[in-house]
C-alpha cells in the first residue's frame, strides 16, 4: 500500500510535467551501517545523487529505523542528516522525501513537524488479508497445496501488509528448513 502509494505520487507528478520522475524506494535500514559515520554518509550520498539525477522521489518505508531519537549515535546522525534536509540547511531543489512508517508514535517529534502532509493507512479490509499472505507464499521453489480460500478461516486482524509478509516468509524460511531447500509444498 505505502510502496504504492508513493510510486503512485512520483507517476501523477510526471503525467503533470515534462520530466521524468525517478522513484527510489528505499527502507530505514537500507542507510543505516554499523560503521561509525557511515550510516549519515549513506543519507547524504541518496540525496545527493536524488537531487543531482532528479527530480527523484525518495520513499523511505520504516522511517522509524532513521527518522527517531534513540539512543544510537548512527541513528541520531542520520535524524540530524534527513532534519537538515528538511529544513534546507542543504539546498535539494530535485528531491521529494517520503517517509513511511507503521510506527508513528516512534518517529522524533522534531521529525514529524517538518512533514507537510501525513496520510494514514488502515488495516488492508479483512477479506484482502488471506489474498495478501497467498500472494507472498507464492514464490520461487514453493509449491502451495491448499486453495486460498483456506486461508479465509484463520483470523488476521491487527496484522498490516508487512506482518503477513513477514508470516509468509518465516513460513517458507520454515518449511525450507524442515524439508531440505529444494522445493517445498505448502
Amino acid at each position: 500500500g505505502k510502496t504504492h502509494a508513493a510510486e503512485g505520487l512520483a507517476n501523477r507528478l510526471q503525467s503533470l510535467t515534462d520530466k521524468e520522475i525517478k522513484f527510489l524506494p528505499l527502507t530505514g535500514t537500507n542507510l543505516k551501517s554499523h560503521l561509525y559515520g557511515k550510516s549519515q554518509q549513506i543519507v547524504e550520498g541518496v540525496f545527493r545523487w536524488a537531487d543531482e539525477n532528479g527530480p527523484t522521489v525518495v520513499f523511505i518505508d520504516e522511517f522509524d529505523e532513521v527518522a527517531t531519537r534513540d539512543k544510537h549515535e548512527e541513528t541520531q546522525a542520520v535524524t540530524n542528516t534527513i532534519l537538515k534536509a528538511l529544513d534546507g540547511a542543504t539546498a535539494y531543489e530535485n528531491l521529494i522525501l517520503v517517509g513511511a512508517t507503521n510506527r508513528p508514535d516512534d518517529i522524533d517529534m522534531a521529525m514529524d513537524s517538518r512533514f507537510r502532509t501525513s496520510i494514514e493507512f488502515t488495516e488492508p479490509p479483512a477479506e484482502v488479508k488471506p489474498e495478501i499472505l497467498f500472494d507472498k507464499l507464492d514464490g520461487d521453489g514453493v509449491k502451495i497445496t491448499f486453495e486460498k480460500g483456506a486461508l479465509s478461516r484463520f483470523n488476521f486482524d491487527g496484522l498490516v501488509g508487512r506482518d503477513l509478509a513477514t508470516a509468509a516468509e518465516t513460513a517458507i524460511t520454515e518449511a525450507h528448513l524442515s524439508r531440505g531447500w529444494s522445493e517445498t509444498s505448502l
